[in-house]
């Protein structure tokens, strides 16, 4: 008997505080105090409102430990006068800061003496000088109070010379103390590659007498090179100077011998993984003195240091909270925090209380020294707010509450973060009105309570009845402190004093500020920022850091001087770009949010960039979103996003349009890299060197080899270093757009620093196409005007390609793939075309705000034009204006062939007419290019004659149909089985009255053959035409030349191919046409192409409805030819009876042209809900074995897999179905395109290592990016369309599959068309690692239930055999679910019911199965006398589920027991394999 246990384990936890117990085993020696949350970029604020970075104490107050600095004499520097200690070879190039530190003692008579305080000082550029804690001065270092970190240059150059400056700072009384005093200065350069130098003195100016000389200059002092805050944290100083390692806090670990003598604790180890205790060591003759402390740096170092200070681990501590022991020698625990210790948190430490065992927060750490400091139990508990922030409809009582006891609340209404000193103490519900239309309420809470560290601060904006037009678009706020984060003093966006000079800011005065004219982390603020979507649901809510953004060209010239407009002018000097960073410092180190929607694969986001529009900043504003929504639908990776408003503090300031940021970040999302691994970034710096990460070793690499010479092999060399497709489709695209300001400027390229990495090309600030600027018109040559010429990568990379016969091919294959065909740049039929479908988008997107914010519409004009069919952008590239293409051997005289339908769905058998216009045809159905690389025929192509040939179908002047006086008829006249036999008939051209051709010169009357239309004439007359046709799947381009006055509408076999502008569609009988004609010319013959796939084999039937201008009007005619290219007669087509990649390219002497290439199915419907099902998910594998990890496999995520199932009986077409949340695979570029009726199809996380537990498997369609989360998560499937195929949430919770004591188990769901977001219709798989070939077959079953000598005997193991003697086989036991070895079954036996369905009553069996797949089939079966069996029994409702979790399925006898022929009746349940 099977026996199912639920063990429910109910968790009762009750978080009075964060304290801990530390559990000490020897009594000696123990953990003491650790910290991880050191920072060196967040401030905060000490009593005298100064702010400083890093943790507690100030580098510049008395308490700081500086013993680690390094002595020298003044004058300190290098390239200036005489200097005493030249620090060049730790600054020059690196840092602009220098940090000095001098002691010196005064006397109580002159610590109480009212004469002035002078420092006597020389400085290049710029400095910072505090006395004992307090600022006494500063020179081109901004406002006073402000923070200068370590890495930010001096707003201005100071004097080059030696010569000191005399500065009172203030009374001696105020500043001095009797005995030590300290003296703090940063020194700061305004360029790293200029000397820098500082000397000073302190003295009391006498009156009358000799100053009094504190210290004079040329004095020893402490100092410290700027390669990180002095302050943050501790560090070590033998690796400070190494450039291969980034400079920054460490995590620490404090260990306290409590005895009386010296312990040795060499061998003994550290460890945060209770599991592995011997994870760090510590090295020999190590040892911990009677009563002293012990300091560990837990970077994950891991390698040995020359000359190190401190001991280093090879882990580094959680900020989360994790375990961390102590063991001796032996892997005995001697100290560990109780389970693990809890969460850290900014600037504090977290060690014992004194002596005692207690474990407290410290806000003042002291590594190294007892812990007395400021303690703290836990954290408050953040406020809560009885109404979430977004936009909200009328007024709102708000309530702020917090789950901490006697905790006090305050807030601010301004934007500024709540303290005790700032802000209102809550008392009261707080009512929250409408301000206006386009301001709202920002309101930002904090809780306090005794002996907790204060809580997080909470935000929420509240937007109440804003205007109907800001509605309709995505929202960004930003809330901030106005002077600390946002504007004047300290803020990203401050600007103060100084002049323009040339448009440019320069500083004029020693207190001149500006953060936005430089780049760098240094001038970045913290602040929150919320995120909504047009629907009002929230995308994020964070704290986050801002920066302004801006090129070099434009951070000068920024103004800034109108920041309280609302909105912000639609200028680019006063409308400023910025940066979010989201960072682990400010509690998220990224978002998750569906931006680009939810079938775009990156919805994790770290950065984003909050675009202005600078150069299209105001009309039509889309142009750059329009570039690179353009690149992502030629395949290309590109940062697209969204057109917002934004909102600083509650108030509109503008339209926006929000990406992220092109960093490695980014590029690590998009191309399914870790997140840790470096990137090569390169972009316009502004700079000498335009790397934005990384260096260019790589870069350079790949043009010298460009540069080699031209060989198959060494093509292959570059292949290795350039994603050449990616980086035609820039080009490509870039020259069609006429981008202005680029390729010198405006431009991204990256790779992946691993041996896959490869460059690619970005789009980035393309708001100058389209002669959007009016700088580049659209006749622009392009190439070699600005591409092929002058200097900077862009141009030494097309060069180095440009070189290559292969890079011009293939140039010729993206041509034909983006500007033919309906690619993504063909603009020939511009209403239809992805460029105004995406114009449209954006228009929609943007037109309401430019409305309300402006008062203007959008000029659709620039990109209408653009692509104008006589002077557009495409005949200046493929002629007939000019060729710039083929002039550049990119685009061969020699044009692509031609398929009969390009792709999709066709019928078996379909027959796909292949044509060219000159040349042989080569082509193949393996996925391989006709062409082999270096230009040979690939010998697995097949060649065959090209051309195509021009036949008309149905010529001029033939014999038609034609209702004159029958009045309406409706709708089934055009149908091919409509009855016209009644009908007249007469060539053509068909009419009456004069109707003339106003193209000839003297103008001419068409003669009518017809007569027709007696009156009282008719508005509409009807006329049918039949033809014959043999091959119409060869007929690939289908032509209509037609003379109509006044407006016809043409149907071919009952599809509408074609109606006249002047007439309405569903025009009615009598409804009149909005002019004579459609084209002002009555008497000619208008060209169009209509759709060849309505021609049909044998009898084809065209039909048309003409409609007059009036029912008085003077004529009417009707003339009609259908003419239609074909494939050559002489090439035999290529017959499609499976799925397959067509590829074929033209070869005329020895020039190739470029590529067509199609993927077909055949007979296939689009997925769908109702006919594909995920069946199986195994999110939690199995961890590797010996074997597995010897072959690289050391991750169990390696074994992932989805398992997808057609349920239906209908192939399944898989182009564009994707996986877009959870993991990321597009079955469009995969290896299984469709699905047969009843197939399944895996997509895996590892192949190789699938397949080596698996051995093997043959339908795996390929590997996803991502992992599936052990917690649950989202999954969602998605169509070609972006419609939703399945959308579910699986946990790990009940009703889902508990598979805590099932590791390696996935899940099934149970019935394929129901819900899949509900957890009751998925169970546990019953083996280890699930069922990825399909159901459970017998053998498997076997093998699970009988020993090996069980399984060689059929009396025991056989399917008809029953070991246990309850009546059921083995079969039927592995059927239903059962142990064949247990007599007493959980699972009921089958039984016969009697069910009452309204008047009539029936004989029912009812029958159970245990869940899961098993290879079985179950018919009931029914009769009348126990000989004859039919399937005729009829199931009743769907299948249920038993309290046990079996599904319970019911069928009834076909007929009532009330019917004569039904008194006797039997139902059996049947099956079989």
């Amino acid at each position: 008997m099977y026996r199912f246990l639920f063990n429910k384990i109910i968790h009762s936890l009750q978080f009075l505080s964060f304290l801990g117990i530390v559990s000490i085993s020897s009594g000696e020696i123990r953990i003491n105090e650790i910290s991880c949350k050191g920072t060196e970029r967040l401030l905060r604020w000490d009593a005298n409102d100064q702010p400083f970075a890093g943790n507690w104490p100030a580098w510049w107050t008395n308490q700081f430990n500086h013993s680690d600095w390094k002595a020298g004499r003044t004058p300190i520097g290098y390239d200036l006068g005489t200097i005493r200690t030249n620090v060049k070879t730790k600054l020059y190039g690196i840092s602009p800061s220098l940090y000095v530190i001098k002691k010196f003692s005064v006397s109580s008579q002159e610590a109480e003496s009212q004469r002035p305080l002078v420092l006597n000082i020389n400085y290049n550029d710029g400095f910072i000088a505090w006395l004992n804690g307090k600022e006494i001065s500063r020179s081109n270092n901004g406002e006073a109070k402000s923070h200068i970190y370590w890495d930010q240059i001096s707003y201005r150059t100071g004097p080059s010379s030696t010569r000191f400056t005399r500065l009172r700072v203030g009374t001696s009384k105020n500043l001095l103390m009797a005995g030590e005093n300290t003296l703090a200065i940063q020194v700061t350069n305004n360029d790293p590659l200029t000397s820098i130098r500082l000397d000073f003195s302190i003295l009391i100016d006498e009156a009358n007498i000799q100053d009094n000389v504190l210290f004079p200059a040329g004095s020893t002092v402490r100092y410290f090179p700027g390669l990180m805050e002095p302050g943050s944290d501790i560090h070590e100083p033998a690796i400070l100077d190494d450039k291969n390692i980034e400079n920054g806090s460490s995590d620490w670990i404090e260990l306290f011998n409590s005895g009386n003598k010296l312990i040795d604790i060499s061998d003994w180890s550290l460890s945060d993984d209770e599991k592995e205790p011997g994870k760090w060591r510590f090295p020999k003759m190590t040892s911990v003195p009677a009563g002293g402390y012990l300091l560990i740096l837990a970077d994950g170092m891991d390698k040995e240091i020359r000359g190190a200070k401190y001991l280093h681990t090879n882990f580094k501590l959680s900020g989360d909270g994790e375990f961390l022991g102590l063991f001796d020698a032996q892997g005995n625990s001697k100290s560990t925090l109780n389970n693990k210790f809890p969460k850290q948190y900014n600037f504090y430490s977290y060690g014992a209380l004194g002596d005692t065992n207690e474990f407290v927060y410290f806000s003042e750490p002291s590594p190294g020294s007892r812990n007395v400091g400021p303690a703290f139990t836990g954290k408050v508990k953040s406020p809560s707010f009885s109404t979430r922030g977004g936009f909200v409809d009328g007024n709102i009582e708000l309530e702020i509450t917090s789950k901490t006891p006697n905790s006090n609340i305050f807030y601010t209404t301004d934007g500024s973060e709540p303290s005790k000193t700032n802000g209102s103490i809550y008392t009261e519900k707080i009512t929250l009105k409408k301000v206006s239309e386009k301001k709202g309420h920002v309101i930002r809470a904090k809780a306090f309570s005794e002996n907790l560290m204060p809580s997080d601060t909470k935000t929420n904006t509240y937007l109440i009845d804003q205007n109907p037009k800001l509605l309709k678009s995505p929202t960004l706020i930003i809330t901030g402190d106005s002077e600390r984060s946002l504007f004047d003093p300290f803020g990203a966006f401050a600007i103060n004093g100084g002049q323009y000079v040339n448009n440019q800011w320069q500083p004029t005065g020693s207190s001149d500020y500006n953060n936005v004219i430089n780049r760098g982390r240094c001038y970045e603020r913290s602040i929150h920022a919320e995120f909504y979507f047009a629907d009002r649901s929230a995308g994020f809510r964070s704290d986050c850091g801002l920066r302004a953004a801006a090129s070099s060209y434009s951070r000068p010239r920024m103004l800034l001087d109108q920041v309280s407009s609302s909105p912000w002018p639609a200028r680019g000097t006063q409308k400023p770009s910025f940066n979010l960073y989201f960072r682990d410092e400010y509690g998220n180190s990224e978002v998750q949010l569906p931006l680009n929607g939810i079938d775009d694969p990156i919805d994790t986001y770290r950065r984003f960039r909050v675009r202005a529009g600078k150069n299209d900043i105001k009309n039509p504003f889309i142009i750059d979103e329009l570039v690179r929504r353009m690149s992502r639908d030629m395949g290309q990776p590109a940062s697209t996003g969204v057109i917002n408003t934004l909102y600083v503090n509650a108030e509109l300031k503008g339209f926006y349009n929000m990406v992220e940021r092109l960093r490695s970040p980014w590029f690590a999302t998009v191309h399914g890299s870790d997140s840790e691994t470096d990137w090569d970034t390169l972009a316009l710096q502004g700079k000498a060197s335009n790397v934005a990460e990384g260096d260019m070793v790589a870069w350079d690499e790949m043009i010298n080899r460009l540069n080699g010479s031209r060989t198959n092999a060494n093509w292959a060399r570059v292949l290795e270093m350039a994603d050449v497709t990616n980086m035609i489709d820039y080009y490509l695209l870039n020259i069609y757009m006429a981008t202005w300001d680029w390729p010198h400027n405006n431009w991204v390229a990256a790779r992946e620093r691993s041996d896959r990495g490869r460059y690619r090309l970005y789009i980035w600030d393309a708001e100058g196409a389209m002669y959007n600027r009016g700088n580049r018109p659209v006749s622009q040559e392009m190439i070699q005007s600005f591409i092929a010429t002058g200097n900077g990568e862009l141009r030494d990379l097309w060069r180095g390609l440009s070189r290559w016969d292969e890079f011009k091919i293939l140039f010729a294959d993206r041509i034909n793939k983006h500007l033919f065909n309906g690619g993504v740049l063909d603009d020939r039929d511009f209403e239809n075309s992805h460029l105004k479908n995406l114009a449209d988008q954006l228009y929609g997107e943007f037109s309401d705000l430019l409305s309300y914010m402006n008062k203007e519409s959008v000029n659709e004009n620039i990109i209408r034009s653009w692509a104008n069919t006589t002077n557009g952008r495409r005949q200046y590239l493929l002629g007939p204006k000019r060729e710039d293409f083929r002039n550049n051997g990119l685009w061969p005289k020699t044009e692509p062939p031609q398929f009969s339908q390009l792709g999709g769905s066709v019928p078996k058998g379909y027959n796909l007419g292949i044509t060219n216009e000159k040349g042989k045809i080569y082509y193949t159905t393996d996925g391989s290019d006709p062409r082999e690389m270096g230009g040979s025929v690939n010998p697995n192509a097949t060649g065959q004659s090209g051309s195509s040939v021009d036949v008309i179908i149905l010529p001029l002047n033939s014999v038609w149909k034609y209702s004159d006086t029958n009045g309406d008829l409706g709708t089934q006249w055009k149908e091919p089985n409509y009855n016209d036999s009644g009908w007249k008939e007469g060539p053509s051209p068909l009419g009456f009255g004069n109707i003339s051709d106003t193209h000839t010169l003297p103008r001419t009357n068409i003669p009518i053959e017809t007569q027709i239309n007696p009156r009282p004439r008719q508005i509409t007359t009807y006329f049918r035409k039949s033809f014959e046709l043999e091959d119409s799947q060869s007929h690939f381009e289908l032509r209509l030349k037609i003379m109509s006055d006044g407006g016809g509408a043409v149907y071919l076999n009952g599809k509408e191919i074609f109606r006249d502008s002047n007439l309405e569609p569903n025009a009615t009988f009598e409804m009149t046409t909005s002019n004579d004609t459609s084209d002002l010319n009555e008497g000619d013959l208008d060209n169009y192409v209509v759709d060849a796939t309505a021609l049909n084999e044998g009898t084809n039937l065209i039909a048309v409805e003409m409609h007059n201008g009036s029912r008085s009007s003077s004529d009417m005619v009707m003339e009609m030819q259908l003419e239609a290219t074909r494939t050559n007669p002489l090439n035999d087509p290529i017959t499609i009876n499976e799925p397959v990649t067509v590829m074929a390219r033209s070869l005329n002497g020895n020039e190739w042209s470029g590529l067509t290439s199609a993927k077909f199915t055949v007979d296939t419907v689009p997925a769908s809900n109702q006919n594909l099902s995920v069946m199986e998910i195994l999110y939690n594998p199995q961890g590797p074995n010996s074997e597995e990890r010897e072959a690289g496999h050391d991750d169990g995520d390696l074994f992932e897999f989805i398992k997808l199932k057609n349920i239906s009986d209908t192939s399944i077409d898989l182009n564009g179905v994707r996986f877009t949340d959870g993991i990321y695979f597009d079955f469009s570029d995969s290896q299984v395109r469709t699905l047969s009726p009843k197939s399944s199809v895996l997509i895996v996380s590892d192949r190789s290592a699938f397949e080596m537990r698996n051995n093997g498997h043959e339908i795996i369609a390929g590997q996803y990016e991502g992992k599936l989360n052990n917690g649950g998560e989202r999954v969602r499937l998605i169509s070609w369309s972006g419609e939703p195929i399945h959308d579910f949430y699986y946990r790990k919770e009940s009703p889902w599959p508990v598979l805590n004591d099932l590791d390696g188990h996935s899940i099934q769901i149970i019935n394929p068309r129901s819900d899949h977001n509900d957890g009751s219709n998925w169970t546990a798989s019953t083996r280890i690692g699930g069922n990825p070939r399909g159901p459970m077959n017998y053998s498997d079953w076997k093998s699970i239930h009988f020993n090996v000598e069980e399984i060689s005997n059929p009396n025991v193991s056989g399917p008809s055999a029953d070991p246990d003697k309850d009546g059921l086989t083995n079969f039927a036991e592995y059927a239903i679910g059962t142990d064949p070895k247990n007599r007493t079954n959980t699972i009921p036996m089958p039984k016969l019911l009697f069910s009452q369905q309204g008047e009539e009553k029936y004989l029912l069996l009812e029958f159970a199965r245990a869940q899961g797949e098993r290879n079985a089939s179950f018919q009931v079966q029914s009769s009348h006398n126990l000989k004859d069996w039919e399937n005729k029994a009829v199931q009743v409702g769907s299948e249920t589920l038993d309290q046990n979790g079996n599904i319970i399925t019911r069928y009834r006898f076909p007929a009532p027991i009330s019917n004569e022929k039904s008194r006797t009746g039997f139902l059996r349940l049947f099956i079989t394999e």
